[in-house]
């Protein structure tokens, strides 16, 4: 697959609610109001690579909602204060949501306010970590997994 030409990705990256900046052939992704450069697509490209890009929360959570074989659903650092999920409203499966404390990209205030209004939240703030969690990385592994063996328990059960 093939890097796209800079006018395709624009518009792919812009539906997502990313700032699209153009510099020569290349693309700079950030998110929306903040300076802070999460990704680029450079145009022409032999090789692909993707890092540090954090609206993956949102498309992923929009798929697994319409997606009935969704069992369970995960959250880290949802930008609540960026997009509207009002689209999860309703939603009665088990959502794991992990947030940091100490999160500068996302308050932990909002995503708090958010988990409260959703049905089946096992939520797990986790004390200095900010929103890529560098020094919390196994703890944030940890909750994500606590959530994949409810799941699995809940399976096995059920066979």
């Amino acid at each position: 697959m093939a890097v796209p030409d800079a006018s395709v990705a624009q518009d792919f990256y812009g539906t997502f609610g990313l700032d699209v900046e153009g510099k020569g052939s290349t693309l700079l992704l950030k998110t929306f109001g903040h300076e802070h450069r999460w990704g680029s697509v450079v145009e022409g490209a032999k090789t692909k690579a993707l890092h540090h890009l954090s609206f993956g929360c949102y498309a992923g959570l929009q798929a697994a909602r319409r997606d009935g074989r969704v069992e369970r659903m995960f959250a880290v650092a949802p930008a609540v204060n960026h997009w509207s999920f009002d689209f999860m409203a309703g939603d009665t499966r088990p959502l794991t949501v992990v947030q940091g404390r100490a999160d500068e990209i996302v308050p932990f205030s909002e995503v708090q306010d958010w988990v409260d209004t959703q049905a089946q939240v096992d939520f797990h703030a986790i004390a200095g970590a900010g929103h890529f969690f560098p020094a919390h990385m196994g703890v944030m592994t940890h909750s994500l997994l606590a959530g994949v063996g409810a799941t699995a328990d809940r399976a096995s059960a059920r066979s």
